[in-house]
């Protein structure tokens, strides 16, 4: 078959076709913002959602927007990258894209701010790694570089998966503002418990000796916690909880095996990626991150890991300016250990009793119904003809 014209840019959600046995090739629908057609070129037999020219006179081909139906089926979200296109291999390509993009990422903000330093790489890198609490700028650029985990994923999810980013957000395709409003309540009672219990029952140890920190650095530092923490608490949620969780729960069909396996991954790794480590405190940042993907697989969706990751955070941030550099104290040790797993606990049990009262959706919503082209319209019409 000849294309008697060029053809224009489809754009909307366009379908690619996929083998089913019993109907045949069968749409699924992806996104791109401008260009749709590309994806027939890379993945169907024909360029998909154009009709034939003889049914649409003089100027030829049609461009038609389509509705969204990536997931035949109802799907869960541990299992959202498993659309009819779905191949192991375009995970682990997502996956390596993704880190990589976050490393270069990090390595241009931490050329940018060691060169606004005036050049002091040595001791500004020193200072991250040892103490990113010591100076608002150090913590500045630990929330950043974070951060950046989050266009990271959604670069994995346009140029390998070709998915709308939503996807790693929640089953209904974005953040559902109400329920991180009604968890983060929940989750900021329950941790300012936990931390003065923690703090009440560790044995102090001595700090710097000085009484308080001074106001300029209590300010920079409000202004960084406040309004950089919320992103480097959702970028750690966005990869941990969502990518990579869907990641290892793709390679894995059986839902609940592939919950679990994702959960106890995911959670491992998070807890070797925050530095210097003991059994206590592996255990609790484990617990943490199990807590996080339990929270994620109940609600089908990130809110309620990122509010009581954001919660947990900001707080603790904000008792270590409260008890200033005078003292400081252990966080290692079975009691401290013992409030965390409960503080968590009392969490799980309160999204858990919240979703009996109010469900929220868990699922996709299901294949949308194919679009009706011009020449479907023109045979179903009635006949003129007798």
């Amino acid at each position: 078959m000849t294309w008697p014209v060029p053809m224009p840019a489809m754009y909307g959600w366009v379908p690619q076709y996929y083998w089913d046995p019993r109907w045949g090739w069968v749409p699924q629908y992806v996104w791109h913002p401008q260009y749709g057609w590309v994806h027939g070129f890379i993945w169907a037999p024909l360029p998909p959602g154009w009709i034939l020219p003889s049914t649409l006179g003089p100027q030829g081909w049609e461009p038609q927007r389509h509705g969204k139906a990536p997931h035949p089926q109802p799907t869960a979200y541990l299992q959202l990258l498993r659309t009819p296109t779905y191949g192991w291999w375009k995970s682990l390509l997502g996956l390596l894209l993704a880190v990589t993009v976050w490393f270069v990422g990090s390595v241009v903000l931490l050329v940018v701010a060691i060169v606004a330093r005036g050049g002091d790489a040595d001791g500004f890198l020193d200072d991250i790694a040892t103490d990113p609490l010591g100076a608002p700028t150090s913590l500045l650029i630990v929330n950043l570089n974070l951060a950046l985990l989050i266009p990271s994923v959604w670069v994995a999810l346009l140029a390998v998966h070709q998915e709308r980013l939503g996807w790693v957000s929640s089953v209904v395709r974005r953040l559902r503002w109400r329920l991180m409003l009604v968890f983060g309540s929940a989750a900021t009672g329950l941790l300012a418990i936990g931390l003065v219990l923690g703090y009440l029952i560790v044995d102090p140890v001595a700090g710097s000796g000085e009484d308080s920190y001074d106001s300029g650095f209590i300010v920079g530092m409000l202004a960084v916690v406040l309004l950089t923490t919320p992103l480097q608490a959702a970028g750690e949620e966005y990869f941990f909880r969502g990518y990579l969780s869907q990641v290892i729960a793709g390679w894995i069909p059986p839902r609940a095996a592939g919950a679990i396996v994702a959960g106890l991954l995911t959670g491992s790794l998070f807890a070797l990626a925050h530095g210097s480590q003991d059994v206590p405190t592996f255990l609790s940042r484990l617990a943490f991150g199990l807590t996080a993907s339990l929270v994620a697989w109940l609600t089908g969706g990130l809110e309620a890991s990122i509010a009581y990751h954001v919660m947990n955070n900001v707080l603790l941030f904000l008792l270590a300016l409260v008890v200033g550099p005078s003292l400081e104290v252990e966080i290692s040790g079975a009691l401290v250990l013992t409030v965390d797993v409960l503080v968590m606990l009392a969490y799980v049990t309160f999204v858990w009793c919240w979703l009996r009262r109010r469900p929220v959706q868990r699922l996709t919503g299901g294949p949308a119904p194919a679009p009706v082209t011009a020449l479907e319209r023109s045979l179903s019409a009635p006949s003129r003809l007798g």
